[in-house]
């Protein structure tokens, strides 16, 4: 079974794959942000798999502002409201840590939906404690590289840990 990133479009795997969902993205040369609310409400028009749509209104570090944080949040209710399964997004502190209070004001906005941590995750300064504090905060699944620069060889780097 595969998970697919997409930008403002299904893809079609073959046959011999299994879509169990998508994370629907715009904004692919920046890393992934918010799509809009009409690529969300089109995407659930199309598709009968999960949908989780990144909540991400920039591209770039994965340092938000109060006012970012507060889009955020927004861009979460509007996305349960158009019929997302679950939601992505990550924030880090300038240390390379989670930013906790940043974490847990998106967690609450996000109850009653399936959370993924994204690949902010290959940022972190301690990959292992930060897996078991997104553990403990609620998130279902973490994307990442495995932290390795070739994410086809992710599997080898979480070795390393």
């Amino acid at each position: 079974m595969k998970f697919v990133r997409t930008l403002q479009r299904v893809a079609w795997l073959p046959s011999r794959e299994v879509l169990i969902g998508i994370e629907l993205c715009a904004g692919m040369p920046e890393g992934g942000t918010t799509p809009s609310l009409g690529e969300i409400k089109v995407a659930r028009k199309l598709i009968d798999i999960r949908l989780h749509v990144i909540i991400r209104p920039r591209g770039g570090d994965f340092l938000y502002t109060p006012s970012e944080l507060e889009i955020m949040e927004e861009d979460i209710r509007a996305a349960r409201q158009a019929g997302a399964d679950g939601v992505v997004f990550g924030c880090l502190t300038p240390e390379g840590e989670l930013d906790k209070p940043a974490m847990q004001r998106l967690m609450e906005a996000s109850k009653g939906l399936s959370v993924t941590f994204h690949r902010a995750f290959d940022y972190v300064k301690s990959p292992r404690e930060a897996l078991e504090e997104l553990i403990g905060m609620g998130v279902n699944r973490v994307l990442t590289s495995g932290r390795c620069l070739r994410p086809w060889k992710g599997h080898l780097c979480w070795l390393n840990w």
